[in-house]
């Protein structure tokens, strides 16, 4: 099965999921970097830090072409979403305010934002929607030619 408009719209929702998690994955360590000393303990500050060296080299990715050339751009962002994970936490944390518990739909963003980065490191739309690439092989070549 096919479907063109399907994968499109996939590949959209990717790009969108991709660029908040940068969005809030800055914000988080501009605030663990910046907040008041109280606010923040000496470790928060440190994963602060980690989290600013992690941002610059996906930045470097983005803009050397043989940096993205001999390294996956999409494997550094995955990668670098394990050291930003405490970061984006912070920073929804601090977005769904003093309430014990965060709002329903924050909840359903996340989740899906997670959803949709899980399902494109699993190259899952490829698979099940029938991706083909201009050649005319079945795509990702990786699982057709059983390398994965």
């Amino acid at each position: 099965m096919r479907s063109e408009p399907a994968l499109r719209s996939f590949d959209v929702a990717l790009v969108v999921a991709g660029q908040l998690a940068n969005l809030l994955a800055v914000l988080g360590v501009a605030a663990l970097l910046l907040a008041r000393r109280g606010r923040v303990g000496r470790v928060e500050r440190q994963v602060g830090a980690l989290g600013l060296g992690v941002l610059s080299l996906l930045a470097m990715s983005r803009l050397s072409g043989t940096l993205a050339t001999d390294y996956n751009q999409q494997r550094a962002f995955v990668q670098a979403l394990v050291v930003l994970a405490p970061a984006l936490g912070y920073v929804l944390q601090r977005l769904s305010g003093a309430r014990s518990r965060p709002p329903r739909t924050a909840l359903a963003v996340i989740c899906l934002l997670a959803g949709v980065l899980f399902c494109s490191t699993l190259e899952l739309p490829s698979v099940i929607l029938g991706a083909v690439d201009p050649s005319g092989t079945r795509m990702p070549a990786r699982i057709s030619s059983g390398s994965m």
